[in-house]
């Protein structure tokens, strides 16, 4: 008779070596792109390699090392519908952040109304205030939900946290929806002023 403290970690995973054998649920890596002062990073479907349909129920999208140009500036992106144009599409969105000083000396915690969530064209913030020396940067993730529904507004959430120009670590959660019918096939990130000088950006599909 075997102990379940003799079996618990003597189990191994399946083999996953192409898209075709990925179960429900597993990640798979669509597009990673990596920004040398770029104005924007742009994910469009059927372009370069980019699956942004119906393939998939839900879309992750990692950030890592996102570094700015410009100081206190936030990474932000906007959407277009199929068809449209000028990634103008509302949205509607809330948050809240905590946020802890570096010396010690301080820590925030505070609602939307505290946070630039959209600016006049419609750039939605998902890391706020990253700051633009060397060791300053920002990370997270951004995930959709059902992008391609006609019938629904898509649903979306973020999680992320970077290190600010007053050497604070922010911890900011987004949450929202697009306020306009269609099925969305494009997404745009940028910089709230500036351009993305370096990080990358992945894109998973999730069926």
């Amino acid at each position: 008779m075997a102990f379940y403290s003799q079996i618990a970690h003597n189990v191994l995973p399946p083999l996953m070596t192409t898209s075709s054998t990925l179960g429900r649920g597993a990640f798979e890596l669509i597009k990673s792109i990596t920004a040398s002062s770029d104005s924007d990073i742009t994910f469009a479907d059927g372009s370069n390699g980019v699956t942004f349909d119906s393939t998939f129920k839900t879309y992750c999208f990692k950030f890592i090392d996102i570094h700015g140009s410009v100081n206190f500036r936030h990474l932000g992106f906007d959407i277009q519908v199929s068809g449209g144009s000028g990634f103008d599409e509302p949205k509607i969105s809330s948050g809240y952040e905590a946020n802890h000083s570096q010396t010690n000396n301080g820590t925030q915690f505070q609602a939307a109304t505290a946070i630039d969530l959209i600016d006049s064209t419609n750039l939605q913030a998902i890391i706020y205030g990253i700051g633009s020396e060397n060791d300053e940067a920002g990370a997270g993730e951004l995930w959709l939900f059902l992008p391609s529904d006609t019938a629904k507004n898509m649903h979306f959430i973020s999680q992320t946290v970077n290190h600010t120009d007053d050497d604070k670590i922010r911890h900011t959660f987004m949450g929202g929806y697009t306020n306009e019918p269609g099925a969305i096939d494009e997404i745009r990130f940028k910089m709230s002023e500036g351009n993305i000088d370096s990080g990358t950006i992945k894109m998973y599909g999730i069926r």
